[in-house]
């Protein structure tokens, strides 16, 4: 539709409820699609990493996240910067989104046999120099993107994944051999999308204790914290639009023995490290340092992403001090005790001593409220695992009773 001589595609959908019909829409801006990949919120490191992996030949560049974090606009702004006549790009996307001039478009069409691993390998066909496959939604369409990304094409894809590194084991989760993964897999892309303070209403203030040692665990120095004050450019909010945080894995042939020789996964993590590449949260706490979001917003999204780590954890059987123990929103004395608990049977006492020590963070006048919502969330989680778990379902009531008092 046409609105203002400005074109916007409406996205709908439909459901019949008990009381009325019930209507999503998503909007889709066709003029303001992000065709400049140095407007996508890269800081200069990852910026360079990226425009690097993607003008690699061959090898596969995927982009993960969760439904909403940008992985579309990440993607039509790498294929909008390889765009030219010399190279032929084909995308096979569901929907097509945005229409991009000079790249071969194809829509998924199912009711006639055309899903994304029959239509790549009809792309294969046609010469293509670079491939771009909306989603990687199963083992065949993973292995074909694969085996076309290992025979002199370039293949971007997106996939549901929590962060950069768990990509790997996904796709052998997948049923796709190690040895595929380790050979074709170029680099991958992890990012979310976090409020943006509003421009009209922010304030600085000063930083709390509490905020200065999460800086400073990321060997980072702050003295100004930006947040918005509420005015009515942004409803009163404080926040005004969104922006992306990411994180840039690149393979290194280190990485590469590990994922062949099976090794843990937390080789994988070290390796990472070694390399100095930039995570979500520090990414997003480089963002807090420069005014652009506030502390919160990063916070709420490591919150999230630990409950379904603990969650993934509990599920599974694993410990659910592991989860929280890889995150700086965890302090190392409550992952500690949390350990403890699992190892001499005493989770139920271990987990009520640490709401205590949140309680008094409290009480003690320090900035910790922030800090107590984690492990509620996270002990509330256990409850709800806890029907998966029984050895540890009436623990967690006590530790409701606990709290609640």
């Amino acid at each position: 539709m046409d609105i203002d001589f400005h074109l916007v595609d409406l996205r709908v959908s439909t459901l019949p409820t008990i009381y009325s019909e019930k209507i999503v829409m998503r909007v889709l801006d066709l003029g303001a699609a992000l065709n400049d990949i140095h407007k996508l919120g890269f800081n200069q490191l990852n910026l360079q990493r990226f425009i690097d992996l993607i003008e690699r030949p061959t090898g596969i560049v995927l982009i993960t996240g969760p439904t909403g974090s940008g992985k579309s606009s990440t993607l039509y702004a790498a294929l909008n910067h390889l765009n030219s006549e010399e190279v032929n790009i084909i995308t096979i996307e569901d929907p097509v989104e945005y229409e991009i001039e000079g790249v071969n478009q194809i829509q998924v069409n199912p009711n006639v046999g055309l899903t994304f691993a029959q239509g790549l390998r009809s792309i294969l066909r046609q010469d293509p120099n670079i491939i771009m496959v909306g989603e990687i939604r199963d083992r065949e369409t993973a292995e074909v993107a694969i085996r076309a990304s290992l025979t002199g094409h370039l293949v971007l894809s997106t996939l549901h994944t929590n962060d950069a590194l768990s990509t790997i084991t996904r796709l052998i989760d997948m049923g796709i051999e190690p040895f595929l993964v380790a050979t074709s897999l170029a680099g991958v892309v992890s990012q979310r999308l976090v409020r943006r303070v509003c421009r009209d209403c922010r304030e600085e203030r000063e930083p709390t204790k509490r905020k200065i040692e999460i800086f400073a665990r990321h060997g980072m120095k702050i003295e100004k914290l930006i947040r918005g004050r509420g005015c009515p450019t942004c409803n009163m909010t404080g926040y005004r639009g969104r922006m992306a945080v990411h994180e840039l894995l690149v393979m290194t042939e280190e990485m590469r023995r590990v994922i062949l020789n099976k090794e843990p996964f937390s080789k994988l993590r070290e390796l990472a490290i070694k390399n100095h590449m930039i995570f979500l949260i520090d990414d997003g706490l480089l963002k807090v340092k420069q005014g652009l979001t506030t502390l919160n917003v990063v916070e709420n999204e490591v919150i999230a992403k630990v409950m379904k780590q603990a969650r993934d954890a509990l599920e599974s059987g694993q410990s659910l001090a592991e989860p929280m123990r890889r995150h700086w929103a965890s302090p190392p004395l409550v992952t500690q005790m949390i350990a403890i608990g699992e190892e001499t049977g005493s989770l139920d006492a271990m987990l009520a001593k640490v709401a205590d020590f949140y309680e008094a963070e409290v009480d003690a006048g320090t900035d910790r409220l922030k800090s107590l919502i984690e492990p509620l969330m996270i002990v509330l989680l256990a409850g709800l695992v806890g029907t998966i778990v029984t050895s540890i379902t009436v623990p967690m009531y006590d530790v409701f009773n606990h709290i609640q008092q």
